[in-house]
C-alpha cells in the first residue's frame, strides 16, 4: 500500500480554531480580497493541468508549506512536477512520490523571494525553518506546474495503430493489435518492481505478460526490442518474470506508436533508465535455438 499523507490541513497551516493559511491564500486568488487596497504581486503562481490554483507573495510564506496539501491533492496524485524560476531554468520530475517518496514539495521563504523544492521532513513533519537549501530545489520560484491528468487521447491527426510484430528464434511469429493490448492487465512499475502498488495513474503493461500470452517464459533467453529509427533495446530474460530487477513497460502513446519504458529501482523509489519510440518489432531469442 503506498504511502498517503492526510489532505485535511497542510503541514505548517496554523493553528486549531483559525481558518488555515493555504484556505485563505486560495481564497484570495480565486475570489479576491475586497476593498481599496491592491493585494500584493504573487512571486509563486501554482498551476494544476493548466489551471491557477494558488498564488502565493513572500509574505504568505513564514516557513515552509507543503504544496501537495495546499492543493488538497496527495504526492501520489501527481505525473510530474514542474518549477520554473532562478533566472528561466526548469526543473523538471516524474512521478515526484516515487522519486522521493520520503521528501515533501514545499514553498519556503528565501532571501530571492520564494523557493520551492523537496524537502526532508523532521519525525514524519516539514521542519519549521530550513537550516539551509534543501538538496533538489530553487531558490527563486516563480512558478510550479503539477499535471495530475495523464493525456491520452488520441490525436486527430494520429494514423491508425499499427500491430506490433513478435518474432521468435525458432520461425514463428505473433502479432499484437491495439486491442489484444487492451485486453491484458495493466501494472504500475513499483508493483513489477516488488516495490508496492505505485500510482494507478502510471500503470501500463507489463512486457512480460505480453509475451507469455503466447510463449513460454521459462523458454525465452533474452528480447530485443526494434524501433522504426533503428534503435534498439535488449531486455534479459529475468525481467520479464514477477517481481522484476527491472520493469519493461509498453504502452500505445496518443500519437498511435508503440512505446517500450524501462524502469529500475532508485532509492527507495524507481526511475525511468531507458526507453524506445516508435517500436515495431519484438525479437525473442528461445533457450537452444
Amino acid at each position: 500500500m503506498h504511502r498517503q499523507r492526510s489532505r485535511e490541513a497542510p503541514r505548517g497551516a496554523g493553528s486549531a480554531g483559525a481558518l488555515p493559511r493555504w484556505i485563505a491564500l486560495a481564497l484570495a486568488f480565486l475570489c479576491g480580497c475586497g476593498g481599496s487596497a491592491a493585494a500584493p504581486a504573487a512571486a509563486l503562481q501554482v498551476f494544476v493541468d493548466g489551471e491557477p490554483r494558488l498564488a502565493l507573495a513572500r509574505s504568505d510564506v513564514a516557513g515552509p508549506l507543503d504544496l501537495f496539501a495546499a492543493l488538497a491533492l496527495a504526492p501520489e496524485d501527481a505525473l510530474w512536477v514542474e518549477i520554473r524560476g532562478d533566472d528561466a531554468r526548469v526543473l523538471k520530475v516524474k512521478t515526484p512520490a516515487e522519486r522521493y517518496p520520503e521528501r515533501i514539495l514545499a514553498a519556503f521563504p528565501t532571501p530571492a523571494g520564494v523557493g520551492v523544492g523537496w524537502v526532508d521532513p523532521v519525525q514524519g513533519e516539514l521542519p519549521a525553518q530550513l537550516g539551509g537549501p534543501p538538496p533538489v530545489a530553487f531558490a527563486r520560484a516563480d512558478e510550479v506546474h503539477v499535471r495530475v491528468t495523464r493525456v491520452e487521447e488520441p490525436r486527430a491527426d494520429a494514423p491508425p495503430p499499427p500491430v506490433l510484430r513478435i518474432e521468435t528464434s525458432a520461425g514463428a511469429v505473433f502479432e499484437l493489435a491495439p486491442s489484444a493490448l487492451a485486453a491484458l492487465p495493466e501494472r504500475t512499475p513499483r508493483e513489477v518492481l516488488g516495490l508496492g502498488r505505485g500510482a494507478e495513474n502510471l500503470s501500463m503493461t507489463f512486457l512480460g505478460e505480453v509475451l507469455g500470452a503466447s510463449l513460454s517464459l521459462a523458454d525465452i533467453e533474452s528480447v530485443t526490442v526494434h524501433a522504426a529509427a533503428g534503435q534498439s533495446l535488449e531486455v534479459d530474460a529475468v525481467c520479464l518474470s514477477l517481481p522484476a530487477p527491472r520493469a519493461a513497460m509498453l504502452k500505445l502513446n496518443r500519437r498511435g506508436e508503440w512505446r517500450l519504458k524501462l524502469y529500475e529501482p532508485s532509492g527507495s523509489g524507481h526511475k525511468e533508465a531507458a526507453g524506445l519510440r516508435g517500436v515495431t518489432r519484438i525479437e525473442v531469442r528461445l533457450r537452444g535455438r
